[in-house]
């Protein structure tokens, strides 16, 4: 079928409700509609030609994923940002809108909505469109490399306003991990749904944890546990401490001198500690901060012409962790 767009599809078939499910039992009518409706034929398709509202109102929330690999000197590398711009549209009639950024020559390989003039994008870095009715995803890009390094040499370390520090030692047949997660400012916005994943040595027989705050889980199957830190605090951090059993490995057998005809002696071979101390685990960190773009895209203004009405307009930030790994 040709027709893909949900207001359409909406319009078409009604969607389930108590009534059409009575009437479906009864066999009284059906939900399909006997003729397309008029915006099947349009040149915008993507809208209702009913949409109608008390209240008019326009949001748009930037979301961004932030791809990096902390190494063990704390330098960031494998900087990467990826972002999608998502609309909820609750005009009345047939609105144009234009979305302006101030900062547009952040933006990489964009992919827009069938509804955005891209043709006016290219020549004029500014997003045009006849909106879907509801919620729809205006937008998908990625910050150039380029900016990414720049905003990684200007922002540094601020770029990423929460710490996490882990310390991981080994010995023959034990080990233990400290994590502590904090703000490296008072000022610095507190990331939310916090939580670690620590990744546990495949000889592991028993784990004791214990952390100031939150809650963990350990999956023996996966050998890893989750840590759960939520909201980090502002007037402390927080800390985890783990204590891990582990069986000894089996040392590989070497061939005896004995047996043999020239008499040099047998390779030593490794220690069980040796081997778990060349296990680096690396830790996956995810969050989400309020609030904040982390490339520093924003948006400069939202038109809304085509109306005789005013709308309420708004626009929210938000980045999440994407492939976020600390190694030790």
């Amino acid at each position: 079928p040709y027709l893909t767009e949900v207001n359409i599809l909406k319009e078409i078939i009604a969607p389930p409700r108590l009534l059409t499910k009575m009437a479906q039992a009864l066999r009284i009518g059906s939900q399909v509609s006997d003729s397309l409706p008029d915006s099947a034929s349009s040149n915008i398709p993507w809208r209702r030609s009913t949409a109608r509202y008390a209240n008019n109102e326009m949001y748009i929330d930037v979301i961004e994923e932030l791809d990096v690999t902390i190494d063990s000197n704390g330098r960031m590398t494998n900087v990467g940002i990826f972002g999608q711009v998502m609309a909820n549209c609750r005009l009345s009639g047939t609105p144009d809108l234009c979305v302006r950024f101030k900062n547009p020559q952040l933006l990489d390989d964009c992919r827009f909505h069938p509804c955005v003039r891209y043709l006016k994008y290219a020549s004029e870095r500014v997003v045009s469109f006849v909106p879907p009715d509801g919620n729809f995803k205006l937008m998908n890009y990625k910050i150039s490399k380029t900016a990414s390094s720049r905003s990684m040499e200007t922002q540094g370390h601020q770029m990423i306003p929460f710490y996490v520090k882990p310390q991981v030692t080994y010995s023959a047949n034990s080990g233990r991990i400290s994590i502590m997660v904090g703000l490296k400012t008072e000022n610095a916005k507190a990331p939310e749904q916090v939580s670690v994943k620590i990744p546990l040595p495949s000889t592991t027989t028993t784990c004791d944890i214990s952390a100031t705050f939150g809650n963990f889980s350990i999956n023996t199957q996966k050998q890893e546990a989750i840590w759960r830190i939520g909201k980090i605090r502002k007037d402390k951090p927080a800390c985890l401490n783990a204590t891990i059993a582990m069986a000894p490995k089996p040392a590989p057998t070497g061939r005896s001198a004995s047996n043999g005809d020239d008499g040099n002696a047998a390779a030593p071979l490794p220690s069980a500690s040796l081997l778990r101390s060349s296990e680096s685990p690396t830790f996956e960190v995810s969050f989400q901060l309020q609030g904040l773009a982390v490339s520093g895209l924003e948006v400069d203004c939202m038109e809304v012409s085509n109306v005789k009405y005013k709308p309420y307009k708004g626009v929210r930030y938000i980045t999440r962790s994407g492939f976020f790994q600390i190694r030790t």
